[in-house]
């Protein structure tokens, strides 16, 4: 919405609004700078600035071969820089051996003194021998390429890192360069000593620099090092499964085994990806600590699962396929979800589509584990501070604002607990003493917020909650409750 100059009239200390914190962590005030195109500019260029002595930091660096025969080392496996307890690195870093095109990831932080707000650097600068080949400035960002900017990142570390160069498809503003990494014909850098520099700076000029040399050979070698738990795989493939694979961010080389299904993604072709690239799938059996938590969440196997293997998925949204293997479950399809193993929960994901092929399948929008599910239990609905089934509810807190009122009664929770396929908000029927009542969903807390209506009278009244889960699994819970005055000013 936009208003015109004096067309809604404030003046200082006058209360614009009340916030909850119902859908969000907390509340907050969320400000933009923007010019005249509706882009967000970085407010601390345009009048916003806080005090920040503090210099970015850069914590750690990965070295990644782009090809199996690239190597990196002497083992040829990924190598990773990193200093003790996320400390600065050193100036200059020991020399490294490379052959092959070998890409780099960094993790950088930036701090500013106001409460040790965590901001992303103003810019980040890649020299080779004294060239700049990777700079990103950010100064304004575009909404409408947002979801390029998840090209920059590799999250299969312990914490995600920033690519040290830019994608082809990254377009997000303030970038420039290439994929340097691969050199003039593809092939890597010139052999020889190369000297890497990078530099991150913040608004307030704070400067953090690491330098790395690199000590190219002339021929890439193969990679007998090469450990394919080298990078964290998503977990709950079954023993053995990894046997031979070489798995990478640019490449997975090994699974061609009958029972892996390669699909080949292609933007030019309509895949939802930003950059090609290949996943396999296969049919598996649920490992037994996975199938042991999924008990626990109430949730029974069908016997299709699946797992999905890709060294990098530039999605830019979920990707319909196609199980391998499908096993008809017996229980109604209004309950069967697609779940993924987290390594420590089952997490809904999906429901049953038909995939690309005509085939029964699902929306992946992350590799790993995934099978098919049937949520078998209805949420659990308590109410928080009720004895014997009875809430006291005491008048709501008196206001000190001139012009604003609050609630009559306290406003009070009932909570919920869904472990399965997840709370249906809309699915909510609450009703006080038989009259249909307006709650407001709170899911991030696991809570549905009850406002008594003001013209409530003190006295007993009964509470009847309903809600179901994505699944249709119904809950309902009564209680009794006692509206008390005391204390309520007249």
């Amino acid at each position: 919405m936009y208003f015109k100059p004096g067309e809604i009239p404030v003046s200082r200390g006058q209360v614009l609004g009340l916030t909850g914190q119902s859908g969000t962590a907390g509340p907050h005030l969320h400000f933009e700078v923007r010019d005249a195109a509706q882009r967000p500019l970085n407010p601390l260029a345009r009048g916003f600035a806080v005090q920040d002595t503090f210099a970015p930091v850069i914590s750690s660096l990965h070295a990644i071969p782009m090809t199996p025969a690239a190597r990196v080392g002497a083992g040829g496996d990924i190598l990773v820089v990193s200093a003790p307890g996320g400390a600065a690195l050193g100036d200059t870093l020991p020399e490294l051996e490379i052959s092959g095109p070998v890409a780099f990831t960094a993790r950088v932080v930036d701090h500013v003194d106001v409460r040790g707000y965590r901001l992303e650097p103003e810019q980040l600068t890649v020299q080779l021998d004294g060239r700049t080949v990777y700079r990103a400035d950010n100064t304004v960002f575009a909404f409408d390429q947002g979801s390029r900017s998840r090209l920059e990142w590799y999250g299969r570390f312990a914490r995600r890192e920033r690519w040290l160069h830019r994608r082809p498809a990254d377009d997000v503003p303030g970038r420039r360069g290439t994929v340097w990494p691969l050199g003039s014909d593809g092939s890597g850098l010139a052999p020889g000593l190369h000297h890497l520099t990078v530099a991150v700076r913040d608004h307030a000029g704070n400067l953090a620099r690491t330098v790395l040399p690199l000590r190219v050979g002339e021929d890439p070698g193969s990679c007998p090092g090469w450990r394919p738990d080298t990078l964290t795989v998503a977990p709950g493939l079954p023993r053995g499964a990894l046997d031979g694979v070489r798995l990478n961010p640019f490449f997975v080389a090994g699974p061609n085994a009958p029972e892996w299904t390669v699909r080949r993604l292609d933007p030019a072709g309509g895949d939802p990806v930003l950059e090609p690239a290949e996943l396999r799938l296969r049919p598996v059996r649920i490992p037994p600590a996975a199938l042991v938590r999924a008990l626990a969440q109430h949730l029974e196997p069908t016997g299709t699962a699946a797992y999905v293997l890709s060294g990098d998925l530039p999605l830019e949204s979920a990707l319909p396929v196609e199980f391998p293997a499908w096993e008809e479950p017996a229980a109604d399809p209004g309950r069967w979800r697609v779940y993924r193993w987290n390594g420590e929960d089952w997490q809904a994901v999906s429901d049953v589509i038909t995939g690309p092929g005509g085939k029964p399948g699902f929306k992946l929008t992350a590799g790993g584990l995934h099978a098919v599910l049937v949520d078998v239990r209805a949420p659990d609905l308590r109410l928080p501070g009720a004895r014997d089934g009875v809430l006291m509810v005491a008048p709501g807190p008196r206001s000190t604002v001139p012009g604003v009122t609050f609630p009559r009664w306290k406003i009070f929770p009932v909570a919920f607990s869904e472990q399965g396929s997840g709370i249906d908000p809309s699915s909510a029927e609450v009703t006080l003493d038989g009259v249909p009542l307006v709650v407001e969903p709170d899911l991030p807390r696991a809570r549905l917020l009850v406002e008594l209506p003001a013209r409530t009278s003190p006295g007993s009244h009964r509470l009847t909650v309903g809600l179901s889960d994505v699944c249709g699994n119904r809950s309902v819970g009564q209680w009794n409750l006692e509206c008390t005055e005391e204390g309520l000013s007249p």
